[in-house]
């Protein structure tokens, strides 16, 4: 590189008047990046050492603002500022805490300035990750699994507002707006990189705490056998057959619930007078009656209305004749019910995808997933269904926010193939010709997709929901890690991406 003149300083970051032939040389890559992050670490250590005096400063100039537009004196609330940095211990280190540019003053030469410009866009990145590397200073290092810790503050404190701020600063270079603007990016980027960590650590955990269908289905029919061959022990005299008999039949009666509009339950009671082994009559008998009487709670007419008044007083009697028989019954009908609405769910599942498959494009599953999930919410087998099952099952036909908005624009595009994409490829063609044409079809067909991968994956996790929320998940539930701060991994990158000792300082030396 041609020499210098004679008291020639190389400013920021433009080169005036360089004599004519005079060549600046670029760095390599791998030069370029190593100084971009020794640079970077110098303005980190030094941004962190005067964050007290340069927001004290911000404040300050916020004040002379505000006070400028508003229309008032800030200098008394300057002065009470000052009165109390004097008697409250923490504001007096503030008011003398050095800015960045106090400590840059002190610093001796390094072998590379804190004020080095990188020449690629691979340095800018890196510098600006090497100077937010102070925000994954956090406690969340000390407990264990510290190394997995490290990893996700490192991807939403150091990485993800690296690469937001310097698109930020990017789309803005030049303009009196690229300092806010790479904070505006730290901030946002912090922010969505913890919450996107946070919500897939929160979904592998519940996905790792969730029963098998095949699980909570054996949990069920075991618990069932378990208990018929325990009650099978448990002898009870035929008077008590008899008398239960008796007594549901009489308050069938008197509810008007007869044999003439009713058959099946009454058929079902009398049946009880009748164990399964004669002369041997046992608890497992009246369980066994339980179970009649309970497959007509679905019945359209009288039989329902029967089949309520003569559980309670079946399950009176098997909880009278074996105490906490009916805990243990009705935990294997909550597994039992989990299973059976989780297999509900997947059947219509599959025949929505199978329905879509033969028709015209196959692109409409997430339409036809809706659809069967809307006929399951209407039929007889979800009437006793949880509250909360209920509603993750409203909420697959009623669509996210977000699914709605790509469903639209899927369909503006014709995502789903036919006249509709014909009409987005010739909007798109209208657009940019050729290319035009070939991005607005792809464009449409991709929103589909996603849209339909969405309904899919929202079914899925309702069937996990409802098998979390039987006994058997009850049992393990999931252990959630340790979530990350949002507020903490957007602001501590923020608050490094503020205006540096190199703005506020011109005409420092650069390498």
């Amino acid at each position: 590189m041609s020499a210098l003149p004679p008291g020639f300083v190389l400013d920021q970051p433009s080169v005036p008047d360089l004599p004519t032939g005079f060549v600046l040389d670029k760095p390599s890559m791998g030069e370029d990046a190593a100084k971009s992050v020794a640079s970077g670490l110098g303005s980190a250590a030094i941004s962190t050492l005067g964050m007290g005096g340069d927001m004290r400063d911000l404040a300050g100039k916020g004040l002379d603002l505000a006070g400028s537009k508003l229309g008032f004196d800030p200098s008394g609330i300057k002065s009470a500022a000052s009165m109390a940095s004097k008697v409250i211990p923490g504001l007096g280190l503030l008011a003398t805490a050095p800015t960045s540019a106090d400590v840059r003053s002190t610093v001796p030469d390094p072998i590379v300035s804190p004020d080095y410009q990188p020449q690629t866009g691979v340095g800018k990145v890196l510098k600006t990750g090497a100077e937010f590397l102070p925000a994954m200073i956090d406690p969340e290092l000390a407990v264990p699994g510290a190394l997995r810790a490290a990893g996700k503050l490192f991807l939403s404190r150091v990485a993800a507002p690296a690469l937001t701020s310097e698109g930020a600063g990017a789309l803005t270079e030049g303009t009196a707006a690229e300092p806010y603007a790479r904070v505006a990016g730290a901030l946002l980027g912090g922010a969505g990189a913890a919450k996107g960590i946070n919500a897939l650590s929160e979904a592998r955990a519940l996905k790792a705490a969730t029963p098998a269908l095949a699980d909570v289905k054996s949990e069920a029919t075991n618990a069932y056998d378990a208990m018929t061959s325990r009650n099978v022990a448990t002898p009870i005299s035929q008077s008590t057959l008899d008398n239960l008999a008796s007594d549901i039949t009489t308050t069938l009666n008197n509810k008007g619930i007869r044999p003439s509009t009713a058959q099946s339950i009454h058929s079902a009671v009398d049946e009880i007078r009748s164990p399964a082994t004669a002369g041997a009559a046992d608890v497992a008998d009246l369980v066994a009656a339980r179970q009649s009487v309970k497959s007509l709670l679905g019945a359209p007419d009288a039989n329902k209305a029967g089949a309520f008044v003569a559980l309670g007083k079946i399950e009176n009697a098997i909880e009278q004749n074996s105490p906490g028989t009916m805990a243990k019954i009705r935990e294997a009908d909550k597994n039992y019910a989990a299973a059976k609405a989780t297999e509900a769910l997947d059947k219509r599942m599959a025949r929505a995808e199978l329905r879509a498959a033969g028709e015209h494009s196959g692109m409409n599953v997430g339409n036809k997933i809706r659809q069967q999930v809307t006929n399951y919410l209407l039929s007889n087998e979800a009437k006793y269904l949880s509250a909360e099952t209920k509603a993750d099952l409203e909420k697959i036909v009623r669509g996210t926010a977000s699914q709605n908005l790509v469903r639209h624009v899927a369909n503006l595009l014709g995502g789903g193939g036919g006249l509709g994409m014909l009409a987005g490829g010739t909007a798109g063609y209208e657009a940019g010709g050729l290319p035009g044409a070939v991005a607005g079809a792809a464009a449409g067909r991709a929103a589909k997709m996603f849209n339909n991968r969405a309904v899919v994956k929202q079914a899925e996790r309702a069937a996990e929901a409802i098998r979390r929320r039987s006994p058997l998940g009850q049992a393990n539930p999931a252990v959630i890690p340790p979530q990350l701060s949002v507020a903490l991994s957007a602001l501590r990158p923020a608050l490094l991406a503020r205006p540096h000792f190199s703005d506020v300082v011109p005409n420092q030396r650069r390498d």
